[in-house]
């Protein structure tokens, strides 16, 4: 039969209930992860964007190379973490565009970076 498409949603607030000092709640978010097609994380601070970059980047078997994309300065730290940070310039400030790998200067623009210059960037 036809295959469920899952995704996960995590808000601030619930993410509180998050030990990322528990080896076994990392497993946990790691594999609930894996069997979504998408994971979502919203409203959550800068040191929980960072929190999040960090496990699946650290904790992923085999480990995985993660892409960061923010437009503020809130971003900041979740770029940094990431192995390939994108920063938007925006509303919000040149704070994320000028603490990434690249800046793009409208979300629109994130298709091409991906699809056409990381296929290049991959085949060298």
């Amino acid at each position: 039969g036809k295959q469920r498409e899952i995704a996960i949603v995590m808000d601030g607030p619930s993410y509180k209930f998050f030990n990322d000092e528990s080896k076994e709640h990392r497993h946990w978010l790691l594999t609930i992860g894996k069997s979504c097609r998408s994971v979502v994380a919203c409203r959550l601070t800068p040191i929980q964007k960072q929190m999040v970059v960090r496990l699946v980047k650290k904790d992923s078997v085999p480990q995985a190379t993660c892409l960061s994309i923010g437009d503020g300065a809130n971003d900041v730290s979740m770029i940094r973490e990431a192995n390939v940070g994108v920063g938007i310039f925006g509303k919000e400030g040149r704070q994320a565009a000028n603490n990434a790998d690249f800046a793009i200067g409208q979300f629109k623009f994130l298709r091409r970076l991906l699809l056409v210059h990381g296929r290049w960037n991959y085949c060298r």
